[in-house]
């Protein structure tokens, strides 16, 4: 409402990756202007039904396969390799049904942030923009495992740090999920779930990846709609 009819992101990440999809259902699909400013939703972290793009809940935003798409959905969520996603009763909303569906039982849409694409093949570290972590003010002071308890952990971020190159590989699997390489730096397995589940580092680790690419596709999508530096070419 206060953009002034200029292109926009919309980010969201677990609990506000579903209200995410359904803004994108219920507002965003629904209006042809809008859906056609918006630049890139990256909706992380809580397994987009890949049948959402087949059944009618979205039919102006559509799913991306490609760096240069605009007006698409971006979505992973993140296991070390070698474990097996683990099947929970989460429930996901379907406008076109008016009810809800556990999100374990339908195909998840997935991309590989590092090359922007759902194939499936291994995307070396050498693609990896860079990850990053919060700087704290009192690390020694943190309560780390008061994390699973849902107490107070102590946490003061001041900052990030500088981003960590070549952090991971990554692989697309067949189950829509993105498969990931043990970090290399140790600070990233305080908060990783059981069975190799890195929710929390859904964003982190693909830090650089995300900014450089969605400079991108703002290049792509001022392209596309004939904009320069914010004027319209003749």
């Amino acid at each position: 409402h206060q953009n002034e009819d200029r292109p926009f992101f919309l980010y969201g990440h677990s609990q506000g990756a579903l209200h995410g999809m359904r803004l994108l259902e219920e507002v965003i699909d629904k209006d042809e202007a809008l859906s056609k400013r918006m630049v890139a939703a990256y909706i992380v972290g809580f397994q987009f039904p890949e049948e959402k793009f087949e059944n009618g809940d979205l039919e102006r935003v559509t799913a991306s396969d490609h760096p240069d798409d605009t007006g698409c959905v971006l979505s992973w969520d993140t296991y070390v390799e070698g474990v097996e996603p683990i099947k929970d009763l989460a429930e996901i909303y379907y406008p076109s049904l008016s009810q809800w569906k556990v999100r374990s039982e339908v195909k998840t849409y997935g991309i590989n942030p590092l090359n922007w694409s759902y194939d499936l093949e291994t995307v070396p570290e050498s693609y990896s923009l860079g990850a990053v972590q919060a700087v704290f003010d009192d690390p020694i002071s943190i309560k780390w495992t008061n994390f699973l308890r849902g107490e107070k952990m102590g946490l003061n971020t001041i900052g990030l740090n500088e981003p960590y190159k070549e952090e991971i590989s990554a692989r697309l699997g067949e189950d829509g999920f993105l498969y990931i390489s043990k970090p290399k730096h140790r600070s990233f397995t305080r908060m990783v779930y059981p069975v190799g589940n890195y929710h929390n580092y859904d964003i982190a680790l693909f830090y650089m990846d995300i900014r450089e690419n969605a400079k991108h596709r703002l290049k792509c999508w001022l392209e596309k709609n004939n904009i320069v530096a914010g004027k319209e070419i003749d």
